[in-house]
């Protein structure tokens, strides 16, 4: 480990970090310019190819399944962005075409903020839906190399998370990811910052994005604890208030509890990807890009906890990584599903590079990005209809 990075980050997490929110734009530097540039043009140019491919159809990015569509029993499955699709489109009606109605309705924000910007025009929703996952990637991109240069990292490594292979699937698929997990780390930041009440908002939104992402939140309660710190640990279960009220207004309407709904994770380290490895390219993908660095990010955060127990980057990645590893096999099947479900992984892993080496950090940054390129082609070849 770099002794100057480490003891950066460490005073770091005991002291507010500086990150001037009345500069802004002002602060960034040229290199983070590109970055955020860098990640625009590539999600720009693939839009552009997708939708040149087929046939100009927004709705190529939905998948909508005949099976939930019109209710054809053999019908294709489609993919989770349609289940957005319908409840940006029709609100409570869509749930005779939802898998699981107050599982999908439980990331209400998405659809909601979706349906906003289309002016709840049904011609411009699909385009909409595109927008505000564009403009959260490239705004997560830039706020993450802004925070990155001020602890002494090179705002490239921000790519990391904008070229990321789950950020990439998330994105090509019109899922909730890139709302709920930018929201989620501009929260990070301000709350590294001391910022703790616009970090709170920041996180409740998150959570109506995609439950998951308190996930984050709950590393950064962790250490709180740990550390004694009560005003932090009184304030972060705030966060979750929000989604606990939506939870209950579901559970009221479907008679069902949302965060039960879903699958449940596995008792035994990667058994939801090893119980099923097949040759199959998706699984293998799923096995090396995404169970493989996960596994070996639970012992880096072992390794960082022994360092100092109450570190908050730390926590956030142990949860995190414990988490991926731990996926059922329905997530772990297809390198899709599985590289979204590590979001909030790659995340953590970037809060914590001030604490890495050079040489772990460039290994990780290639891990996430490389596969984006493996699995480009594919995913601009897919179909809604070939599932």
């Amino acid at each position: 480990m770099a002794t100057g990075a480490y003891n950066t980050a460490v005073l770091s997490m005991g002291m507010p970090m500086q990150f001037v929110h009345s500069e802004k734009f002002e602060a960034l530097t040229k290199s983070v310019r590109v970055v955020v540039l860098v990640v625009a043009l590539f999600y720009g140019v693939f839009s552009c190819v997708a939708l040149i491919k087929h046939n100009g159809d927004p709705l190529w990015f939905v998948w909508i399944g005949d099976r939930f569509n019109a209710g054809d029993p053999q019908g294709n499955l489609g993919y989770d962005g349609q289940f957005v699709y319908y409840i940006a489109q029709d609100g409570w009606d869509s749930a005779e075409k939802l898998d699981i109605p107050a599982y999908r309705l439980q990331r209400i924000l998405y659809p909601v903020v979706a349906r906003v910007v289309s002016l709840n025009n049904p011609d411009v929703l699909p385009w909409a839906m595109l927008a505000v996952n564009f403009v959260a990637i490239t705004a997560t991109t830039g706020a993450l190399a802004v925070w990155l240069r001020r602890n002494n990292c090179s705002p490239w490594y921000a790519l990391g998370y904008g070229l990321y292979l789950g950020t990439f699937m998330a994105y090509s698929r019109d899922v909730t990811e890139p709302l709920a997990f930018g929201l989620t780390a501009i929260g990070i930041i301000l709350w590294l910052d001391d910022k703790l009440w616009p970090a709170l908002v920041l996180f409740a939104l998150g959570a109506l994005a995609k439950e998951q992402a308190l996930l984050l939140p709950i590393g950064l309660g962790i250490a709180a604890l740990l550390a004694r710190n009560w005003r932090q640990v009184a304030l972060l279960p705030l966060s979750a208030v929000p989604l606990l009220i939506w939870d209950v207004v579901l559970w009221l309407r479907f008679d069902t509890i949302p965060v039960g709904s879903g699958s449940s994770v596995q008792l035994i380290p990667l058994q939801g990807i090893v119980s099923q490895l097949t040759g199959e390219f998706g699984r293998i993908s799923s096995l090396i890009f995404v169970a493989v660095p996960a596994l070996l990010l639970t012992g880096i955060a072992i390794w960082l906890l022994r360092r100092q127990l109450t570190s908050q980057v730390a926590w956030m990645l142990f949860v995190n990584a414990v988490f991926v590893v731990l996926l059922p096999t329905d997530v772990f099947d297809h390198v899709m599903h599985g590289a979204r479900n590590a979001n909030g992984l790659v995340l953590a892993a970037l809060f914590a590079f001030p604490l890495l080496t050079i040489w772990l950090r460039h290994i990780f940054v290639l891990w996430w990005i490389v596969p984006t390129f493996i699995w480009l082609i594919p995913v601009l070849r897919w179909a809604p209809w070939t599932q």
